[in-house]
């Protein structure tokens, strides 16, 4: 658990004394929200200045949809520059491609195509889940972006096991086809 700012930052497994000392690469693997929370403060120094950045490629966190992480994915595979330097992109792609070669993200790794990437999961107010998995290929050359987004009522889920499976074939199918 991690205090920030009065608000209470738990990864999914804070009951079972979370992960400990990690890097940001493993945290980004394993799905963690203090990674993330961690990570983005250590890149833009504070929010105003990652959600200014949001902004001028168009993204309003508070109204942050499919289409728009999308959006952040493809600025993030084409690394132009209008969202982060040079390092902390390049370090930030190195950690997507990471998470589906060691991470949680694994599901999504194709025999075809080197793919980066990220999965992702959020709780409705009705219980139900929304599980996705958002990345592209290939890593070296991005030409295409996915986000599968799958609404599942009930357990057991698992976003990059689910989500991350269809990313993979419909990778494969891209590049087969």
């Amino acid at each position: 658990i991690y205090y920030a700012n009065g608000i209470e930052i738990k990864d999914h497994n804070w009951q079972r004394g979370g992960y400990g000392k990690i890097t940001i690469q493993q945290g980004l693997a394993v799905d963690s929200e203090i990674a993330v929370y961690k990570t983005l403060v250590k890149a833009f120094a504070n929010e105003q200045s990652y959600q200014s950045q949001l902004r001028k490629i168009g993204i309003e966190l508070d109204s942050l949809n499919t289409i728009k992480m999308l959006t952040l994915y493809n600025t993030i595979a084409r690394n132009d520059g209008k969202f982060a330097n040079k390092h902390n992109v390049d370090s930030l792609k190195q950690a997507l491609e990471y998470v589906v070669t060691d991470g949680l993200g694994q599901p999504a790794k194709s025999d075809k195509v080197k793919v980066a990437g990220k999965n992702g999961t959020i709780q409705l107010a009705d219980g139900s889940y929304i599980i996705e998995f958002c990345g592209y290929f290939p890593v070296d050359n991005p030409q295409y972006s996915i986000i599968v987004s799958i609404h599942k009522e009930g357990l057991p889920i698992s976003s990059g096991l689910m989500a991350g499976d269809v990313f993979r074939q419909i990778s494969d199918y891209m590049v087969t086809y």
